[in-house]
């Protein structure tokens, strides 16, 4: 599993994920979001779930997919990337939330 620091909470560590920029879809905006924060290009193999969450008091809805590894580039952030086993990346997830869908990625991934 492909886990990368927070911007605004570097203490935390997530999944990648961002914004849809206008005409792209979920999955689109999902493997752009990976390559910039990561570095990692990688193939869809399916949604995974949501997650809603607030910031500064505004809901925001995040779409998370599975990708497979495709190789490697160029990341235009500067985030410290860590590649975990399945039980490093639960035990450095901060959220249950997050957890969850990690469960649910490792369901699809069989």
């Amino acid at each position: 599993m492909l886990l990368a620091r927070a911007r605004r909470s570097p203490h935390h560590w997530i999944f990648p994920k961002g914004h849809i920029d206008w005409g792209e879809t979920e999955e689109e905006a999902a493997r752009r979001e990976l390559r910039e924060e990561t570095g990692v290009i990688g193939r869809p193999l399916g949604r995974i779930g949501q997650l809603t969450f607030d910031r500064d008091g505004r809901p925001y809805e995040v779409t998370y997919y599975l990708f497979e590894y495709a190789g490697d580039t160029t990341a235009d952030e500067e985030r410290e990337v860590a590649w975990c086993s399945p039980a490093d990346a639960s035990a450095r997830l901060p959220f249950k939330e997050s957890r969850a869908l990690l469960e649910k990625a490792l369901t699809m991934a069989r």
